[in-house]
């Protein structure tokens, strides 16, 4: 769903599906990686959950090892994410 046109030629409809992830999402645990879509939100299911992430086009910058809590939420627009951290896991919403 979500396509990199650029951020202003997105109707008003497709904005709105896009930053709520209507594309589903994907679990994806430890040592696993989630590259079959447009990934706009990730959200942490545990306590030291590291992500990395390659952004969509230049305008989203790669993530190298970002640590994260869990419930927290980085959003943007990645086209691979790769959880590590023990025994922690993540959410990905597709946009």
């Amino acid at each position: 769903m979500a396509r990199d046109r650029g951020l202003q030629t997105y109707t008003v409809q497709e904005a709105l599906n896009v930053e709520l992830g209507q594309g589903g999402t994907e679990y994806v645990a430890t040592g696993s990686t989630a590259n079959t879509a447009c990934y706009v939100k990730i959200l942490s299911l545990h306590a030291a959950t590291t992500v990395t992430a390659t952004g969509s086009s230049s305008k989203w910058a790669d993530l190298s090892t970002v640590a994260l809590e869990k419930g927290a939420t980085i959003t943007g627009s990645y086209s691979s994410v790769t959880i590590g951290g023990g025994s922690a896991s993540a959410l990905v919403y597709k946009g």
